[in-house]
């Protein structure tokens, strides 16, 4: 298959790096550093399934980063283990989520047994693309075409399994991935990077905004045959759902009257469009659980036994209860949802009316899981008051985080560059610099309006950076360089340790470039955790 990338590969040998470098006005280093412009990711891709998706890829005559983009689709490259959030649904696999009928199918295609598809990568990545392949052979593309990543839209729609509307859908999310590209960190410390492209992404069907009778601002309506009447029951509880899966996967299930299951809203993984599935004034079936008010604090004790649907208003958020963070648009998303919805309802804003459906259910949930933000994301929704508008009362420490974009809070020299490549960053981009014998510091301003203890946390967002990173801590008790190997927390946030600290604006998180440990530094993002 031919490479239609707009990207040079990642390693360039050292002379050509220099030359071209000196062509741009730019410096090597003696230690061999390149500044890197855009077009490239800053780290390398060292996983070894980059191998695998290429052979399969060669194999089914498919492009390796189609089906990259795929997984990244459907779990994020975390693979499923048989999750399902409703009851009666199949279980999702690997890093494709395949699931049904589908496992099936894709084993049979790739001449792997069901059990090697559900547990071994390189045959889920074998499968994938065998499917793939299948559908292009009905759909399209075929021959030449096969190298444009636009003639891959049908088959990827059918890939979904989904029906047309929510199909297409997909197929613009897997393609959105293939425009913006990404250095993707894994849990074992390597990197998988998918290059960006130009393509054109498909446009979507129209849909209807207009919900019936109560419903929120701005979502999309996408009705589900699931749901009852509430006998005129009072709505006093809000339940965090995960979906064990995409958003598209999750919205095609609870309109299947087949699901026996609902809810009120599902939120997309970026944050970009929520579906509503039944009106608030209807119940929604989304918990099996009847209400016991000794799992949760002993509030609501009136409602002891009732099934709880009866009362709540149930949210499903695309994703898997087992991941290790959440994007922090679909939180802010959810926010912005969960705010209007105790607004309409007079539902204070506080951890025993705004729960978890495991919290419920602990018996056979778990969602969403233990990596929720829990505090941030109460006390973003209470935003200062409650949901009956009654006032909060004394101050209360809350988490703090702060971003290399937000405004005024923020500082670092032009020689940390910038980068929006590796898939585990905080917000829109990072910097990041070469190591250096010299003083150049990014600095993070933090303002507390709580004194108190917390633990600082700073983001990394890929695998690959620096082994040996010194941070600065600006504490009550003065000032505290901390060291951290970052080179395998892609995606994480690492704790620089607990300090004291009073309310204030005067506190500051800084991280030097002088350090001989290999791999870059990087500032995205500090976070302060009240302990």
């Amino acid at each position: 298959m031919k490479d239609r990338r707009n990207a040079t590969p990642p390693r360039l040998a050292l002379a050509l790096a220099a030359a071209l470098l000196a062509a741009c006005g730019g410096e090597l280093s003696g230690e061999g550093w390149v500044s890197r412009s855009g077009a490239l990711p800053e780290v390398d891709e060292t996983s070894p399934l980059a191998r695998t998706f290429d052979e399969a890829a060669a194999r089914y005559d498919v492009p390796a980063d189609l089906l990259k983009a795929i997984a990244w689709v459907e779990t994020g490259f975390d693979p499923a283990l048989g999750e399902a959030e409703f009851d009666g649904q199949d279980g999702a696999y690997g890093l494709f989520a395949l699931r049904g009928e589908r496992l099936v199918q894709a084993a049979e295609l790739s001449g792997y047994s069901v059990e090697q598809v559900q547990t071994d990568p390189d045959a889920q990545i074998f499968a994938a693309a065998a499917l793939l392949d299948h559908h292009a052979r009905t759909l399209g593309p075929s021959g030449e075409a096969r190298d444009a990543l636009d003639a891959w839209t049908d088959a990827v729609a059918a890939f979904s399994g989904l029906e047309a509307d929510l199909a297409l859908g997909y197929a613009r999310d897997v393609m959105a991935r293939l425009e913006a590209g990404g250095a993707i960190p894994l849990p074992d410390g390597t990197n998988l990077v998918l290059s960006r492209y130009e393509v054109r992404l498909p446009a979507l069907p129209p849909v209807s905004r207009e919900v019936q009778g109560l419903g929120a601002a701005g979502v999309v309506w996408r009705p589900s045959p699931n749901h009852s009447s509430r006998r005129g029951s009072q709505v006093e509880l809000v339940v965090i759902h995960t979906c064990e899966g995409t958003y598209w996967g999750c919205v095609s299930w609870l309109r299947k009257s087949r699901a026996r299951a609902s809810a009120h809203y599902v939120v997309k993984e970026d944050g970009s469009e929520v579906t509503q599935l039944v009106d608030e004034s209807r119940k929604a079936w989304h918990i099996s659980a009847k209400y016991a008010s000794s799992r949760n604090g002993g509030r609501l004790s009136h409602r002891n036994g009732q099934g709880t649907n009866t009362f709540s208003i149930g949210i499903e958020h695309a994703g898997y209860a087992r991941q290790s963070s959440w994007p922090q648009a679909e939180i802010d998303r959810s926010v912005a949802l969960v705010r209007d919805i105790t607004a309409r309802h007079q539902i204070p804003r506080d951890r025993y009316h705004i729960v978890g459906h495991g919290q419920l259910q602990p018996w056979n949930r778990t969602d969403p899981g233990a990596n929720w933000p829990w505090a941030a994301y109460i006390a973003a929704i209470a935003g200062g008051g409650s949901g009956s508008g009654k006032a909060d009362t004394g101050a209360v420490p809350t988490p703090v985080t702060v971003d290399n974009e937000t405004p005024g809070r923020f500082s670092a020299s032009a020689a940390w560059g910038y980068s929006a490549w590796a898939s585990g960053r905080w917000g829109q981009n990072y910097r990041y610099r070469a190591p250096e014998a010299t003083s150049d510091l990014a600095e993070w301003k933090v303002k507390l309006d709580v004194g108190g203890r917390y633990e600082v946390f700073t983001r990394v967002p890929g695998n690959g950076y620096s082994e040996g990173a010194p941070f600065i801590v600006h504490h009550r008790g003065g000032d505290t360089v901390v060291w951290r190997d970052l080179s395998q927390e892609g995606g994480k946030w690492v704790s620089l340790g607990t300090f004291d600290f009073d309310a204030g604006d005067t506190w500051r998180i800084a991280q030097s470039c002088w350090t001989n440990a290999p791999g870059y530094l990087i500032a995205d993002a500090i976070r302060f955790v009240p302990r």
